[in-house]
């Protein structure tokens, strides 16, 4: 993609690479993919970002992941102040009714889906009304 990459391993350095592309509108940062038991990875993780003042925070949840483990997954991060949602692996699934039930419990709005492996091209913006749809007719469009 073309884009540069730094590795924050602590509190520190995250605050060290935001400073450094403070020039930049958007700073994506990524998080270690662990297990929703992993308590000591997840109190790292929220420990780094609990002084987030100025950072928008997205929650990414994989679409191919069950529904009790969505639920579970935002439930664990919701201590975070998650901002909004991206909903990962759309062209995994087969049936989004159940995002009715989640979108309601996590009461954020859904910013963005991944629709493939090609990124950025797989990557579109969500408005209420094509998230309707998605549930309602198991498409985005």
């Amino acid at each position: 993609m073309g884009i540069p990459v730094q590795v924050a391993s602590d509190t520190t350095c995250l605050h060290k690479v935001i400073e450094d592309f403070a020039d930049r509108d958007v700073i994506l940062i990524d998080t270690p993919g662990t297990g929703l038991n992993d308590l000591s990875h997840f109190e790292r993780t929220k420990d780094m970002f609990a002084d987030r003042d100025g950072l928008e925070m997205s929650l990414l949840l994989s679409l191919a992941s069950s529904r009790e483990n969505l639920y579970d997954t935002f439930s664990r991060f919701e201590d975070l102040r998650i901002d909004q949602v991206i909903l990962t692996k759309m062209d995994e699934c087969r049936r989004f009714g159940f995002l009715f039930d989640l979108m309601e419990k996590a009461r954020k709005p859904v910013s963005y889906v991944t629709t493939g492996q090609n990124v950025p091209q797989d990557i579109a913006e969500v408005t209420s009304g094509n998230l309707a749809k998605l549930i309602v007719e198991g498409v985005l469009n």
